[in-house]
């Protein structure tokens, strides 16, 4: 009978629903990473080559277990006949998310009304997304150690402040100035309305990579050594774009040995955003109000500020440090837009 203590801190389902398969398959996974513990302690006898067992019970032409020898490391795989088991998109991992968030709606008699939110959130998961378009996808270094894969969401935003805006102007006949003025001068300087948004957003975690796997168990990845020292660097944002962090604070990892550092960096985070979009409306109404000819002018990001990308996380190319790794070479956001539109409402 098999039994394990755990944590349950998320609403992603383990690998099955019962607790006896879930705890059965948590002592497993403890188990086999003592083995892989052990495995690495064999070094480079890993890459001996051996006799090999399925010789001439496996023939596929495009097969490395088709030939009379196979590495040591290949034979002491979960599934050492198998080239590779792959599952995809399996539901699996945990995580905690810790938040607060403050709201404030203010609407005025005179047309204005606010509209400010804030929230703080702390997102720790074991796992992040696997596809690159959902946002940053991070790799399992050891799959049956889950504990040393947790760390800060990929996709946590610690800080978020928005707030919004409506003030309809106060002129023209039914309003506060332009009571008693012509049909003219109403229709000309009557029923606008003024919108904004304002949006700040702290940056994301940095998920920072070495680009070679040399452990030698056929696990995914292999992730630097970080020497535990702080990796900001000072300055500006434009003073950054060339050097985001300080890439001396990390070594490439020796072979057969697993990278200390984490899945997801604690304090080391990508450009935040900031951005101010503004608009213009004006109502007409005609026909006794039945309809509403709506002229709009939008501004996206009206102070053409640039919000900049996550910065290249791969420290090193092959043995040596990337001429590339730190550097800012995109942008998260758009440049200043302007559209204009006019909308019937009826």
């Amino acid at each position: 009978m098999c039994s394990a203590s755990s944590r349950a801190e998320s609403s992603l389902k383990p690998p099955t629903s019962a607790a006896k398969a879930r705890a059965c398959w948590l002592a497993r996974a403890v188990s086999r990473c003592h083995r892989c513990r052990n495995f690495l302690s064999l070094g480079t006898q890993l890459q001996d080559q051996v006799p090999n067992p399925f010789f001439g019970i496996i023939t596929n032409p495009s097969s490395p277990l088709r030939f009379q020898t196979v590495s040591r490391g290949r034979l002491l795989r979960p599934y050492p006949q198998y080239n590779g088991v792959n599952a995809f998109r399996v539901p699996y991992g945990y995580s905690i998310y810790h938040g607060a968030t403050l709201k404030a709606d203010r609407r005025f008699s005179s047309g204005l009304s606010f509209l400010t939110a804030y929230t703080w959130n702390r997102l720790i998961d074991d796992v992040s997304t696997t596809v690159g378009f959902l946002g940053q996808a991070s790799t399992r270094q050891n799959a049956y150690d889950r504990e040393a894969e947790r760390a800060i969401g990929s996709q946590d935003i610690r800080h978020r402040f928005v707030t919004s805006f409506v003030y309809e102007l106060p002129f023209g006949r039914g309003k506060q100035f332009g009571e008693h003025w012509n049909s003219a001068a109403s229709w000309l300087l009557g029923g606008w309305q003024i919108n904004g948004i304002v949006e700040f957003q702290s940056g994301l975690p940095l998920i920072i990579t070495q680009g070679q796997n040399n452990v030698g168990l056929f696990n995914p990845t292999q992730r630097p050594t970080w020497n535990g020292n702080d990796a900001n660097v000072s300055g500006s944002t434009d003073d950054k774009l060339g050097r985001w962090f300080d890439t001396s604070a990390f070594s490439i990892t020796p072979a057969f040995t697993w990278g200390n550092t984490p899945r997801v960096m604690p304090n080391l985070r990508a450009d935040g955003t900031k951005n101010f979009d503004l608009s213009f409306f004006k109502n007409t109404s005609f026909n006794g109000g039945k309809f509403n000819a709506q002229f709009r002018a939008e501004f996206f990001n009206l102070s053409n500020r640039s919000n900049f990308a996550v910065p290249n996380p791969a420290v090193f190319q092959g043995t040596v440090y990337s001429t590339s790794a730190g550097i800012i070479t995109s942008e998260s956001t758009t440049s200043r837009q302007i559209q204009f539109g006019l909308k019937l409402i009826f």
